[in-house]
């Protein structure tokens, strides 16, 4: 696989496929620099941007490779002396170069860091912060000297999953290789340990912790593994609701809210009129929240028509009307310009006026509801895979092939959907995936064996972008610790 590196007029490092707009990567700001991990494919060359090439040096090298490196120095050399490749009227490109693509020895923990942290802001299903945290407390401490202030930010992580850390650790120790499903994640788990011992000097679980360490030092000392891989566990999954029947439905654009503040299924957006004071006519608005203790704070509500520009109804959520509902309720006054105007037509927009942006409406509103199913797709592949449950990723391989045909034939005449074949790509990788846990090879349309052969084909002249077919198997793709107990909830960490 080949990388390309390029140079702009004034001097910016761009290295690796361009990233889609969120929430297609997750970010991390570095120094010199900004580096996205695509957390659909956290395998393939990362895109960085970088403005100061010997601030970030370091971690460039660490995540792209010495060679990676020594091509940006070197076009960037050049174009300071005013060599000049060839010109790109997009990006302002003057200079670039083709490298081999040979992950450094931080890709993995960089990769894994920023899908941690992209799961804890997008998971349509909320995964333990705790976990999260307790986790990318020992991804930072790994990434001393690569992510600013890493020790600093992993112990405020760890400080505050100090007591899950020690009481998970001990169960691991507990249980024999074969009962842990994942070995990798167990690893996970025990990094953090050693990251604890080392940052938490007088927390009340450094002691235990310590200890921890100790035990685990000794047993990579002498090469021995905790845990097993690849045993098959059954999985835990969790149904979205639908909306009522016969209700006016929408639902929330995961743009315009914080994550984890209202539910994030669709359809849960409910709004009717009824009859106002002096005979105007009031818009009603329910939004099911994530939890009962959802503040209601600054959450709103805007009404659309498709025939005025402008809104025809603009409110507040308030909270729950009962103890321990989840309903957000909000009423108010259509505008006189609908009047005349079917109410049907109506489309209501929820956000959040700490993030308000421009509500995306008409077929901007279906590419967003597209997105959501992709970012529903890409986390049930993570379970599966988490579950190494062969049968569950073969039906999934299946039920995504048809949502990646649905993206193409909505783009008809537009050729292939970008999103439709980022969706192919997932749906390959699973498939492979399920083969090798010995499922039977799922029955896949003709478009997947084009995209395969293209992915095959393609990046011999630079990146892979989105035809690059992920690698479960690769590091990069194993569960986070949140995922990994969401899919053994008999794995307790309470139990004896």
């Amino acid at each position: 696989m080949n990388l390309t590196v390029r140079i702009d007029t004034v001097g910016t490092v761009r290295l690796g496929p361009r990233p889609s707009a969120r929430p297609f990567h997750a970010p991390l700001a570095l120094a010199g620099g900004i580096l996205c991990i695509d957390p659909f494919a956290p395998d393939a060359p990362p895109y960085a941007e970088v403005d100061d090439l010997d601030e970030a040096a370091g971690w460039l090298e660490g995540v792209y490779g010495a060679h990676a490196l020594d091509a940006a120095r070197e076009a960037l050399a050049g174009a300071r002396e005013g060599s000049v490749s060839r010109q790109d009227p997009v990006d302002a490109t003057v200079r670039s170069a083709v490298v081999a693509w040979a992950p450094g020895p931080r890709h993995t923990s960089v990769a894994r860091l920023a899908t941690t942290r992209w799961l804890g802001a997008w998971s349509p299903e909320r995964l333990d912060p705790a976990l999260l945290d307790l986790e990318t407390g020992g991804l930072l401490w790994d990434l001393d000297g690569v992510v600013p202030d890493a020790p600093g930010q992993a112990r405020a992580c760890l400080a505050g999953s100090a007591g899950r850390l020690s009481a998970l650790a001990g169960r691991l120790r507990r249980r024999a290789p074969e009962q842990v499903s994942d070995g990798l994640v167990a690893e996970a788990v025990m990094d953090s340990v050693l990251a604890a011992a080392c940052l938490l000097d007088g927390h009340e679980h450094h002691a235990r912790l310590l200890e921890l360490a100790r035990e685990e030092a000794v047993l990579r000392e002498s090469g021995q593994r905790m845990a097993a891989s690849e045993e098959t566990v059954l999985a835990a999954f969790r149904t979205e609701s639908a909306g009522r029947g016969g209700e006016r439905l929408g639902s929330v654009d995961w743009e315009q809210v914080p994550a984890h503040v209202l539910n994030a299924a669709e359809n849960t957006v409910r709004w009717s009129t009824a009859p106002g004071p002096d005979g105007s006519r009031v818009l009603q608005v329910e939004v099911e929240a994530a939890s009962r203790t959802v503040r209601a704070g600054g959450l709103g509500f805007r009404a659309y028509h498709p025939e005025l520009p402008l809104p025809v109804a603009l409110g507040r959520l308030a909270g729950p009307s009962e103890p321990g509902g989840t309903t957000l309720h909000g009423e108010a006054v259509l505008s006189p310009a609908a009047d005349a105007l079917d109410a049907a037509d109506i489309v209501v927009d929820v956000f959040d006026a700490s993030m308000v942006s421009r509500p995306r409406l008409g077929r901007a509103a279906v590419r967003a509801a597209h997105e959501r199913r992709a970012v529903r797709r890409l986390t049930a592949l993570r379970r599966h895979w988490a579950a190494r449950d062969g049968d569950a990723l073969r039906e999934w391989a299946q039920a995504a092939a048809r949502t990646a045909q649905s993206l193409d034939e909505d783009a008809a005449g537009a050729g292939p959907d970008p999103l439709g074949t980022r969706m192919w790509t997932l749906v390959l990788a699973a498939a492979d995936t399920a083969v090798s846990l010995g499922a039977p090879a799922a029955r896949l349309p003709e478009r997947a064996a084009a995209v395969r052969e293209a992915a095959r084909a393609g990046n011999r002249e630079g990146d892979a972008g989105d035809l690059y077919v992920p690698r479960l198997r690769d590091a990069t793709w194993r569960p986070t610790v949140a995922e990994w107990l969401a899919v053994r909830p008999d794995f307790g960490l309470t139990s004896t």
